[in-house]
């Protein structure tokens, strides 16, 4: 008993530093896989989309309940574009197509790739690299029914909760953002889907609440992290900057680049935003963003 004992105490010595430090790993390399495919999409990489695509069914396979599966699904909207990134990525769709379309309803293996390919075909992807509209239109039809029954359908919650991440970044004014909230209450991406939601409802419409609303969930998720190192609230002190652009409120808009740039000076969109703050104040550009 007690040699066993000694035995199973020595093992766990062994093994439970061998587990923490390969968890800790793969948390580095998604981190970098993610970082990598955000680069990619911000700067229009185009060349370097087949990488994004197989960063992000990584990133769904080995971290789906995470806020980055919500960067990824709003992200890929500019990367699986079919006028602009067909002859880069008609290859890696091929390939998706050929190893798990005929399967695509069956929601109990392969999600993360499935998910992707249903995605490219809800942005017209075809294997016949089809242009014609009416053609396009029916290829589209076709992958958003099998998002929604993904989505409605899939027992498991992480890839359900992606499909409609997926969907909703698509369609912003289709009610799916409060869905996700409604049914996915303790996801990571909730504070970054809430304020998506924020932004779809009072944008043009009403600045002023948006502006209001933006700032309560800031101080419902003061300590929310973006997996870009920063405060999640910087996100939204972006829209706020739009806002205020929208408001013709300029010194406002000054005041919040000003806090991006002390809290979070590698913001993603800050050399934007001070480009445009430069180019209204000079008469380049006017108020209406529409």
């Amino acid at each position: 008993m007690k040699i066993n004992f000694i035995f199973i105490t020595i093992l766990t010595c062994i093994l439970f530093p061998l587990i923490s430090n390969a968890k800790q790993t793969d948390e580095v390399f998604i981190d970098q896989i993610f970082k990598e495919s955000f680069n990619i999409a911000n700067s229009e990489q185009i060349a370097k989309y087949g990488i994004f695509i197989q960063n992000t069914i990584n990133i769904f396979k080995n971290k789906p309940e995470s806020l980055e599966v919500d960067y990824l699904s709003y992200l890929i909207k500019d990367v699986v574009d079919y006028e602009k990134s067909l002859d880069t990525l008609l290859p890696d769709f091929k390939k998706l197509y050929d190893q798990y379309y005929s399967s695509i309803n069956n929601y109990d293996r392969d999600m993360p790739q499935k998910l992707v390919l249903a995605y490219m075909l809800l942005r017209g992807f075809n294997i016949e690299g089809d242009t014609d509209d009416v053609k396009l239109l029916e290829i589209s039809e076709h992958g958003h029914e099998i998002l929604k029954d993904i989505k409605d359908k899939c027992e498991n919650k992480s890839y359900a909760a992606i499909a409609t991440l997926l969907l909703s970044n698509v369609f912003t004014k289709s009610g799916l953002d409060d869905e996700f909230i409604t049914k996915f209450p303790d996801h990571p991406a909730i504070p970054f889907v809430e304020a998506s939601a924020i932004d779809n409802k009072y944008y043009y419409k009403d600045n002023r609440k948006l502006i209001d609303e933006l700032l309560l969930l800031k101080n419902k998720y003061p300590k929310a992290q973006s997996p870009l190192g920063y405060n999640l609230y910087i996100e939204s002190y972006g829209s706020i900057v739009y806002a205020y652009f929208e408001l013709g409120e300029l010194d406002n808009a000054k005041k919040y680049i000003n806090m991006i740039k002390n809290e979070a000076p590698d913001f993603w969109n800050l050399h934007h935003l001070e480009k445009l703050f430069n180019d209204v104040k000079s008469g380049k550009r006017s108020f209406d963003f529409k």
